[in-house]
């Protein structure tokens, strides 16, 4: 009995133990747990909804946040975008319409004009169908466009239009 409870041998015990707690709560800590978030209520100023693979399928943004073009998952320039909104993105990452809605104002701060803005576009293509409402000062708008887009890609387009600013 005297050499169950000697020093040596119950240091052996207690570190030998210690050394597999610590192990499984370390491995434990490193346990990937799956659980969905639940909140109330999240302020965020952009959104991008992703596959598993990264293609970009739906992004929700302010105007300060708003993105530029996307195609084939490559993001270009688009100065015009300053509204937020919501835009929709095909399987390959392609901009493939949306819903955005403007305010502008004057120097002053007053709002002048305003715009709602939903489109769908061709594939590869740009709008093909938009449904517009508004104020432009007193003149207020409403209209519905369908369009007919040519059999070329829009990055033919965008290259153009670079070639021709170029020269």
């Amino acid at each position: 009995m005297k050499r169950l409870f000697s020093s040596r041998y119950s240091l052996g015990i207690y570190s030998g133990c210690l050394t597999v707690v610590v192990l499984i709560v370390a491995i434990s800590g490193f346990a990937e747990v799956h659980r969905a978030k639940t909140f109330d209520e999240i302020t965020v100023h952009h959104i991008n909804i992703v596959e598993p693979d990264g293609t970009l399928r739906l992004v929700l943004t302010n105007s300060g946040s708003a993105p530029g073009l996307y195609i084939k998952n490559k993001e270009y320039p688009h100065p015009d975008r300053k509204s937020a909104g919501l835009l929709f993105f095909d399987d390959e990452g392609t901009e493939d319409g949306g819903l955005v809605y403007g305010l502008s104002k004057d120097r002053s701060g007053r709002a002048v004009g305003n715009n709602v803005h939903l489109n769908f576009d061709q594939y590869m293509q740009d709008q093909i169908f938009t449904v517009d409402a508004g104020r432009d000062g007193r003149q207020t708008y409403s209209e519905l466009t369908m369009q007919d887009r040519g059999d070329y890609s829009i990055l033919d387009a965008i290259n153009a239009g670079s070639s021709i600013s170029a020269s």
